[in-house]
């Protein structure tokens, strides 16, 4: 009975009646996708999106998936086990320490319950209270010196576990916040996914936030940006301390605000977010390959111009040329219409009347020259008329 139902059971249906929807809509659109370079393009786009919904269906009622995203040393391992509140990942702050994406979740859960293959990530389970509604997840570095082509490179695991991931933890330190290839990854993973800014190793570095905000603004909506000391937050939580300053506010908004309940919305406002940006990006390729087809109208119409025109004055010179011949067919079948009648006889007269001509001038012919001479002119005027009357048959069969 609906009566009995939850509100957040009612919530989670409405949720999955709306991917169902939109994922329909998109499968169909994808499947009836035309043949052209442009529409290809975004055929693929969005059957990468109906995979992310597929993926989000999955996980549609876990906990929330916060992953990290830095250069190497700017404390990310560091900031998991702070908020595990146990060193459950290795340290090290000079050198990348992390290789293979690490996975912390309380002992109930597994990879394939969140979508993810289990063997892209090494997976660490602990009954812990901060992983009661919330998934920790260490990624390796993305600007390390090794080849960042092949299937096993750091870059490479990165990129498969990001899509699977609610909130991306962007941390930096003083040294760090201007890294190219980390802002690349940065982008390519920002749709779809809440992002957090935290400065790391507040003990040691100046408060760059203000200058770091400015190098986001023109891409991303920062909001508060954290300056956090994880090694100092892991001792007080170790010693059994409560959270204080900036780190508290960080905890509070990843374990009340945006993890349990929060975690559908997040999600729900994530997808919706990457569905924008994919339609977005399909609209332009779209747009982009319109302006050719565009061009092609308008050179097919010139060339439709040009050929009507071509062809009209082909028409007028042919018929210029057997005007007599057309003449005598129009007259022969006008008269033949009209029988014996006044008109009838009219039009017979003139078309006898070149035949009259040429006979009163063999009439006035006195001389065996004059005949020969008139006999040369009927010859020719015979030739000229069934050729003319041959171009015009061939005309008329075209």
């Amino acid at each position: 009975m609906l009566s009995h139902m939850s509100r957040g059971e009612l919530a989670h249906l409405e949720l999955l009646a709306e991917l169902d929807w939109l994922s329909d809509w998109l499968k169909q659109w994808a499947d009836g996708a035309p043949r052209w370079g442009p529409a290809r393009a975004a055929q693929a786009l969005v059957r990468r999106l109906l995979e992310r919904a597929q993926t989000m269906r999955v996980r549609i009622e876990g906990p929330l998936v916060v992953a990290n995203l830095g250069g190497t040393g700017t404390g990310k391992s560091a900031l998991v086990n702070a908020l595990v509140g146990e060193e459950v990942v290795p340290v090290g702050r000079s050198r990348p320490t992390t290789r293979l994406p690490i996975l912390v979740c309380r002992p109930d859960l597994s990879p394939k319950l969140l979508g993810i293959d289990g063997d892209t990530v090494q997976v660490i389970q602990r009954d812990l209270p901060a992983l009661a509604d919330m998934v920790l997840i260490d990624c390796p570095d993305p600007d390390t010196s090794e080849e960042s082509g092949g299937r096993g490179s750091n870059l490479a695991r990165l990129r498969r576990i990001l899509p699977h991931c609610d909130v991306l933890l962007v941390t930096t330190t003083q040294q760090k916040y201007r890294s190219a290839r980390v802002a690349d990854e940065l982008a390519a993973a920002a749709a779809g996914a809440r992002l957090v800014f935290v400065q790391t190793h507040a003990d040691q570095d100046d408060d760059i936030r203000e200058d770091w905000r400015r190098v986001l603004q023109p891409q991303y909506q920062t909001g508060h940006i954290f300056l956090v000391d994880s090694l100092a937050a892991l001792e007080d939580a170790r010693q059994g301390r409560q959270p204080r300053g900036e780190w508290a506010a960080l905890v509070d908004l990843l374990t009340r605000q945006l993890a349990g309940a929060a975690a559908t919305r997040i999600r729900r406002a994530n997808f919706l977010d990457l569905v924008s940006q994919t339609l977005e990006a399909c609209s332009s390729r779209i747009d982009a390959g319109l302006a050719q087809v565009t061009a092609l109208e308008r050179a097919i119409d010139d060339k439709r111009t040009q050929l009507g025109s071509a062809t009209a004055e082909a028409v007028r010179r042919e018929l210029l040329a057997s005007r007599r011949q057309w003449e005598s067919r129009l007259v022969g079948k006008v008269a033949a219409r009209w029988g014996f009648s006044p008109f009838a006889l009219l039009l017979r007269t003139y078309q006898g009347l070149g035949g009259l001509v040429s006979g009163a001038l063999l009439m006035r012919a006195r001389t065996p020259a004059q005949m020969v001479l008139w006999g040369a002119l009927e010859t020719g005027r015979t030739v000229r008329r069934r050729r003319t009357r041959r171009r015009a048959e061939r005309g008329m069969g075209q």
